[in-house]
């Protein structure tokens, strides 16, 4: 296919040439005479030439080359020459020849003497083709394999005026040229073609291209191109036409593709003349119509008028781009040719119309390419430049405006739905004044044989809600660069998609259930957007879950801060997932399943460490990977830290060396914000291995005196308030059972006098003596373990209540008392009870029933008996007495 972009075949080729002969040969400075500012490209390992290049050395003339040489390239471009001399000879090797971009301004019949095995002559940018300048009738005759010709720009550079005085007449010095299938030519002013112009039957294609060379037709009448019987491809952009004659193209029978765009004053009231002649050319199968409007302007409608031939072509692919068009006549589109498959409408205007329901009817399309619409033109280029660009000129009168009756409509459009009256109708609305308003559609009917669709930048800005399509063979769809801002769907009916992109589309929310019919779906790219919160708040991994053949995702710059575990927990077969410039700062998800995945690129995050389970999860992964599929990670631009914190981290990049991209790019930052490459990370684990482990038995043995001390200083404490903690504790357990415990001014509330506490040998004593003369004698109230103590509380709670609902206790000091838990913990609890619940007034009393030795005694009896807070039994009658009464006066004290 002819691509008007380029700078002619030849130019083009020369180019390919060049850079892949330079790339295997010896470059050096040519040592003959004459050639010495010339460089030489030697064949390799051999001192044989095989290209000169003189280009750009400011020659005003041809050098002389060897006639021996056996170079096929060489190159003269950009100099200064301006003739060929006589003797100018050049090695009848050769197959290239570039002298364009020079001063040419006339030849010698002998100028390509010999050069019979030349392929490729590039003579553009001269000035042989001047007025009044006669090219010699045999200047080719040699050039008997000469393929491709390019003598574009050698017009006069400055014109004046527009008359016939610059008509560029081609002589018969090219119809010598029996094997030549390229031809790049300047046309000003209906350009003359001799006749003999015929015999290049084996030219193909024709270009007379304003964007390479210079054209400024203006008009073409039906002689223009009859010369040219065997022609294919005919290329006539940029040639500021204004109008075509119908049977221009009709001699053309071999042609293949015509391309015309960019000659904005031609308009679409040319399409009737254009297609007229293509549909008696079978050949015919791409044609070119980009910008054949101005860019500014009303938008533009294609007619039923405009568009009546085509339906007769045999058009294969379609060209419309860049042509204001705003709407499309009803009826219009069906006469698209039946074999039509690939449709451009790029940088366009188009809006809603009933035109879209006739999409469907297009029974071969498998490509169209809708997108750039409304897309803003800066009108300080030439292309855009602002004037009447013939829009009102050639209006035909009486052209059908399609104002079909709703009845006509309806019965095109139910045709259309394959006779399913009811689902037609549903998806319309009333009529109002002949005009007809779409409702919500729930089913789109789209060209069952579509297979990709581009709509890129066509100004979309709307959510995309539940919708069903028509079966179709859909497997490309690109809608970036539009605004949908909610993914809602599901959208069902796209059962053979493989690709779908939609980057850049302002998406901040996506629903579980949108993508749930596109099982089929390969390649999906989400990338340029907001979707951190539906991400973040899918736990399950629901969105992505039906996408079980899913082998690329793409969900990049689009401010993912964390990933839930089970996030990918659907994407068995994925080979590369592209989380690039986010925000990640901790990876969480699980990945390990994916065990045919190639690439997982995570450059330009916040990952300033590995956490153990992405470690983990690509070791997995690599484990479980073949020598042909091997997983290559990429860290780049991510701050990783340096320190022995990170130690194990660093080993295990060097383990993973092989399976990470740009290794030695990578960097970790120390402390001080100074960077480490990766290229010297081998001998930094190895000094950190030394200074971490030093660091480490120090940090241990401290950690293990400062755990020890602190184990210590804790028992003490512990140790030293025991009783305290236990009886706070003992205390809120009562307080939390139900308990009513007293304080001091509680004293009228106490249920027993005295809480007597004594060791179980020794109840003789308190049973006998101590109740007859405490409890009949001086009707005091005794609580008494062994009496008094509720069945099924604990011991612990039932001592501390009794000695709370005391007003005194009694302790009876024997020698199994001391050696009693119990007795001790109820003489501990009555301290307690002292401190913490009678404002630190004493209510334990010690009676020593025995003789005891005080070196024998705990402290804490010994800090009572230095308070006096003790009476030792006499074990006589007189003293007896006594002793009672004591007790009497200390109780009620």
């Amino acid at each position: 296919m002819f691509k008007p972009v380029m700078k002619g075949l030849a130019y083009a080729t020369m180019i390919l040439l060049l850079t892949a002969t330079s790339a295997n040969c010896k470059k050096g400075n040519c040592t003959f005479e004459g050639l010495k500012n010339c460089y030489c490209y030697n064949f390799p390992d051999t001192d044989e030439v095989m290209k000169y290049d003189c280009s750009q050395r400011k020659l005003k003339k041809i050098p002389i080359f060897p006639t021996n040489s056996t170079a096929t390239i060489i190159n003269l471009n950009e100099n200064e020459i301006t003739t060929f001399e006589e003797g100018s000879l050049f090695p009848s090797s050769l197959t290239f020849l570039d002298l364009s971009h020079n001063q040419l301004r006339d030849f010698t019949s002998s100028a390509f003497r010999g050069l019979t095995a030349l392929k490729q002559l590039n003579l553009s940018d001269n000035l042989f083709l001047s007025r009044n300048t006669v090219l010699p009738r045999d200047l080719f005759s040699d050039l008997i394999r000469l393929e491709e010709l390019n003598i574009q720009i050698n017009a006069e550079r400055q014109l004046t005026g527009k008359s016939e005085s610059h008509v560029i007449v081609y002589s018969d010095a090219f119809v010598q040229l029996k094997n030549l299938s390229t031809l790049l030519l300047d046309a000003l002013y209906f350009p003359v073609f001799s006749q003999n112009f015929s015999d290049l039957i084996s030219l193909k294609t024709l270009s007379l291209s304003g964007e390479t060379g210079i054209c400024s037709l203006v008009f073409l009448n039906s002689s223009a191109f009859s010369p040219f019987v065997s022609l294919e491809t005919l290329n006539l952009t940029f040639c500021r036409l204004q109008w075509i004659e119908m049977e221009t193209f009709k001699t053309l029978t071999f042609l293949n593709t015509l391309d015309i765009s960019k000659n904005d004053e031609l308009t679409f009231n040319v399409l009737p003349n254009v297609t007229y002649d293509l549909q008696f050319l079978r050949t015919m199968k791409e044609l070119r119509l980009t910008k054949l409007h101005c860019t500014f302007g009303m938008g533009t409608v294609i007619t039923l008028n405009q568009s009546r031939y085509v339906s007769n072509t045999s058009i294969e692919i379609l060209y419309l781009d860049s042509n204001r068009i705003n709407t499309i006549e009803f009826g219009a589109s069906k006469n698209l040719p039946p074999t039509l498959k690939k449709l451009y409408l790029m940088d366009n205007r188009f809006t809603f119309g009933t035109y879209l329901f006739e999409g469907a009817s297009l029974p071969n399309i498998t490509d169209f390419d809708g997108s750039y619409q409304y897309t803003s033109h800066d009108p300080t280029k030439p292309d855009n430049r602002v004037f009447d660009c013939n829009d009102r000129k050639n209006q035909q009168r009486g052209l059908s405006l399609g104002r079909r009756s709703l009845r006509e409509w309806r019965a095109e459009y139910f045709k259309q739905q394959g006779g399913d009256f009811k689902a037609a109708m549903s998806n319309l609305n009333s009529v109002s004044k002949g005009r007809i308003f779409p409702k919500v559609i729930v089913k789109i009917y789209i060209p069952s044989t579509l297979r990709r669709g581009r709509f890129i930048s066509s100004t979309l800005e709307y959510p995309v809600p539940k919708f069903e399509v028509n079966d179709n063979q859909v497997e490309y769809l690109d809608f970036s660069t539009n605004a949908f801002p909610l993914l809602d769907g599901p959208v069902m009916g796209f059962h053979k998609i493989k690709y779908l992109n939609f980057s850049n589309i302002f998406c901040s929310n996506i629903t579980l259930k949108f993508f749930s019919h596109f099982g089929s779906l390969e390649n999906l790219t989400l990338s340029y957007n907001n979707l951190e919160s539906p991400f973040r708040n899918d736990s399950d991994g629901k969105i992505f879950a039906p996408l079980q053949r899913l082998v690329h995702l793409d969900i990049s710059e689009n401010k993912i801060t964390t990933l839930n575990s089970r996030f990918f927990r659907g994407l068995r077969n994925l080979r590369v997932l592209d989380l690039h410039s986010n925000s990640i700062s901790e990876w969480k998800a699980e990945i390990k399943h994916m065990v045919n995945l190639t690439k997982l690129i995570l450059y330009d995050n916040k990952l300033n460490s590995l956490s153990t389970l992405l470690m983990k999860e690509i070791e997995a992964i690599i484990g479980e990977q073949s020598d042909e599929v091997k997983l290559k990670v990429d860290f780049s631009n991510n701050a990783f830290s340096c320190s022995c914190d990170t130690i194990q981290q660093m080993k295990w990049f060097l383990k993973y060396k092989s399976h990470l991209i740009n290794f030695n790019k990578l960097y970790c930052k120390f402390t001080n914000d100074t960077r480490l490459s990766f290229s010297q990370l081998e001998q930094t684990v190895s000094e950190f291995d030394k200074k971490c482990n030093s660091y480490l038995s120090i940090i241990l043995g401290i950690s293990a005196l400062i755990l020890v001390v602190l184990v210590l200083l804790v028992s003490a404490i512990l140790y030293r308030y025991r009783w305290k903690l236990r009886y706070l504790y003992y205390m809120s357990r009562n307080k939390y059972k139900g308990y009513k415990l007293l304080s001091q001014s509680d004293s009228e509330d106490y249920d027993y006098d005295v809480f007597v506490s004594y060791a179980d040998e020794d109840k003789d004593f308190v049973l006998s003596q101590m109740m007859e003369k405490l409890e009949e004698l001086f009707e005091f109230r005794l609580c008494l373990s062994s009496r008094d103590f509720q069945p099924g509380t604990p011991i612990a709670a039932n001592i501390t209540n009794a000695i709370n609902r005391s007003r005194k206790t009694v302790a009876v000091i024997t020698k199994h008392f001391l050696t009693s838990y119990w007795c001790m913990f109820e003489f501990n609890m009555a301290r307690m009870e002292s401190l913490y619940s009678r404002n630190g007034k004493e209510i334990l009393l010690l009676i020593f029933y025995e003789k005891m030795n005080l070196k024998n005694l705990p402290h804490q009896v010994l800090e009572l008996i230095n308070n006096n807070s003790f009476i030792e039994f006499p074990h006589h009658p007189q003293g007896n007495e006594v002793f009672w009464h004591k007790i009497r006066d200390t109780i009620n004290s």
